[in-house]
């Protein structure tokens, strides 16, 4: 079964709850099922997650999307993130997308979390 990928999915929807920067230490645990999907970019460090029973390991450039209302675990090592909180976004499949340490997309978070802090 091939499924869409988050950038090729022509009807997505959302609303933004929040952006905001994120350091985690060496850490492991259980999340329990939110409201909200989330859009984050790895700035450093690395995680693992298990959702849905498949298995995701991020690293520094990564953006990584989790769906709403699923519960997950992850080991974080220490690490920033920039995350975007969505509502009502209508893409529900978790995944990661390699960015190569493109710039732009670096840059394209860094300006949503500087808007985001001056509204």
């Amino acid at each position: 079964m091939v499924t869409d990928m988050i950038y090729n999915y022509d009807n997505l929807n959302f609303n933004i709850l929040t952006v905001e920067k994120i350091s985690h230490t060496n850490k492991s645990f259980t999340v329990k099922e939110r409201p909200y999907a989330a859009l984050s970019l790895r700035l450093n460090g690395t995680s693992r997650f298990i959702i849905n029973n498949k298995h995701f390991e991020t690293s520094g450039g990564d953006v990584f999307f989790i769906p709403a209302n699923v519960a997950y675990q992850v080991d974080y090592s220490s690490s920033e993130i920039i995350v975007i909180h969505l509502l009502d976004c209508d893409y529900n499949e978790a995944e990661c997308i390699r960015t190569n340490g493109d710039e732009g997309i670096y840059k394209l978070f860094c300006r949503m979390l500087d808007e985001w802090m001056i509204n």
